[in-house]
């Protein structure tokens, strides 16, 4: 039950950074459907299709975001700087759809490449801004990603935001955005 009310706050924080950023409409069905079924111990985890049936896109990033000083996110441990090498999107190879359950978001930075559960999406025109965290799974502080992709998958060329949030009792919480440095 923990892990289930952690997880609808963590989506309630990405939602209300969403309309908070003016992005548009949420489409979070997918992820609150996954959240439901992850509190579930008795349903099977999604079956995972091989690399080879899997198609990917990337946009190459190189850029370093950094936050304000904040001594309630530097108490509770949210890093001062995040750096990205590339952003990308994992869909099937077949009819892709970043809506489709084994869609995943790509995320490198200088530890290496990972996968990221895609925990919401937003419209945006005919884009949708897809989201994921990057620091923090399943605590009170946590930091995720947004970057724009189409339907199928082609992540575009547009530089990724990223915001940091302190979870507080009641389902409140502090927004964190932090900043692209200059090059």
């Amino acid at each position: 039950m923990k892990k289930l009310v952690a997880a609808a706050a963590v989506l309630l924080m990405q939602v209300s950074g969403l309309f908070a950023g003016d992005i548009g409409v949420l489409q979070s069905m997918r992820a609150s459907s996954l959240m439901w079924r992850a509190s579930r111990a008795d349903t099977p985890a999604p079956a995972v299709l091989s690399e080879e049936k899997m198609s990917s896109s990337f946009y190459q990033v190189d850029r370093c975001w950094s936050r304000p000083e904040d001594k309630e996110a530097d108490d509770a441990g949210l890093p001062r700087r995040f750096c990205v090498k590339r952003v990308g999107i994992e869909v099937p190879a077949y009819g892709p759809d970043i809506f489709d359950r084994r869609a995943s978001m790509l995320y490198e930075d200088a530890a290496g490449l990972k996968r990221i559960f895609i925990t919401g999406f937003a419209r945006k025109g005919e884009d949708r801004t897809v989201i994921g965290s990057i620091y923090g799974e399943g605590g009170g502080v946590f930091a995720a990603i947004y970057f724009d992709t189409s339907l199928d998958g082609k992540v575009r060329p547009a530089l990724p935001e990223i915001r940091g949030f302190i979870l507080r009792g009641g389902g409140a919480a502090k927004e964190i955005l932090y900043s692209p440095e200059a090059r």
